[in-house]
């Protein structure tokens, strides 16, 4: 197969040019997202929804509990963002990183899919000592566990 984006001939069956990093099926969209930069999207959404947990967890022992019906909203309101954002085959870190979510036939992946891989996807990936997380090293395609449950890779857009 030759790319369409560096013009080399390749002798792979996967869905990512080895040699640039761009999807064969729609290489204009980006190439394929690092692991430092996919971790960096993670510990962003993650920290913020620790960082809110901790702090409603601990704002209920206010004697008021003004602190935790505060915390509680901004935490509804960073969770209806990332349902948002999951509507746009992103979140919130991945956005801050330039990352977005496709398909292997270069799409973006729909809201239902972001569903599964964001929960069901990435508890899979989190039980065997996480495991499926640190698969990104070893994969050809930089694809997580999550990743594969639903065929998708991650993209570091233009």
């Amino acid at each position: 197969m030759i790319c369409r984006n560096c013009n080399i001939q390749t002798n792979t069956s996967k869905a990512i040019c080895p040699n640039c990093q761009t999807l064969f099926s729609n290489y204009s969209i980006g190439t394929l997202g690092s692991p430092a930069r996919r971790f960096a999207g993670y510990l962003i959404d993650y920290g913020i929804g620790a960082f809110l947990a901790t702090s409603f967890i601990l704002g209920m022992f206010d004697p008021t509990g003004e602190t935790s019906v505060a915390i509680f909203m901004v935490m509804v309101v960073f969770y209806l963002g990332q349902g948002i954002m999951w509507t746009r085959s992103t979140s919130i870190g991945k956005k801050v990183m330039g990352l977005r979510v496709y398909d292997k036939s270069g799409y973006r992946v729909g809201f239902l899919k972001m569903i599964v891989r964001e929960t069901i996807g990435k508890i899979i990936s989190g039980l065997i000592f996480s495991l499926g997380y640190i698969w990104i090293l070893i994969d050809d395609e930089n694809q997580a566990w999550h990743d594969k449950f639903i065929n998708s890779v991650v993209i570091k857009e233009y």
